[in-house]
């Protein structure tokens, strides 16, 4: 796999996990992702943009199709919101060598844009709705985003490594394996069915015989 095919599947695979965190984050607390004081979970995904590049397309990517497929988003959420997400990681991007002021781009991009959008459409005064906004977005940053990073600042070579083997030959391998035994397992199951309808048929055929002998 070049290169270039790595960066692409790496970022799709961290704009999946984006979606799917804020949808199931939906599912088990509603509104608990728009609220004005959100607490979007996902959002601690962004630390990614510290290790890998393909973090900030991945992640902003991630962010429009949630708010493209959530109910309840505003209409220019999926301009502002998006637009919030990618400059939120590509700051963190460019302050990857000052961890503790990167940590907070995503509160401070998210509270001028999301601030804005959440005055324009529910009304407020600015600077409250950038403050609610802001809080959400530092709990998360500065609690989540601390522990993800501080886990792959302690072992820096951890996440390089799991990168490294999702898309080594030997994973590929094993998956391509896995997928063989469940197909055999299948086949095998099928066979077993077979042979099972057959001797019951056979049963059948030979007590219907008995009762003609009668």
């Amino acid at each position: 796999m070049t290169r270039k095919s790595r960066q692409i599947t790496l970022g799709a695979m961290i704009g999946a996990l984006y979606l799917t965190l804020c949808h199931a984050q939906n599912l088990l607390l509603p509104e608990s992702t728009s609220f004005a004081i959100q607490f979007r979970a996902a959002e601690a995904l962004c630390v990614l943009a510290y290790f890998t590049p393909a973090a900030v397309p991945g992640l902003t990517v991630g962010c429009f199709l949630y708010n493209l497929t959530f109910a309840g988003a505003l209409p220019l959420d999926m301009l502002v919101g998006t637009l919030a997400t990618f400059l939120a990681t590509e700051s963190m991007r460019f302050l990857k060598k000052h961890h503790y002021i990167g940590l907070f781009m995503p509160a401070l991009w998210n509270a001028l844009l999301v601030g804005w959008e959440l005055s324009l459409y529910i009304g407020g005064a600015f600077w409250l709705n950038a403050l609610y906004v802001a809080i959400g977005e530092a709990v998360i940053s500065q609690n989540l985003c601390q522990i993800i990073r501080n886990e792959c600042i302690f072992h820096p070579t951890k996440i390089n490594q799991l990168f490294d083997f999702i898309f080594s030959d030997k994973f590929q391998i094993l998956l391509r394996n896995r997928q063989l035994d469940l197909i055999a397992a299948e086949q095998l199951d099928i066979d077993h069915g077979r042979i099972i309808g057959k001797g019951r048929k056979s049963c059948h055929i030979l007590n219907q015989f008995r009762i003609l002998r009668r």
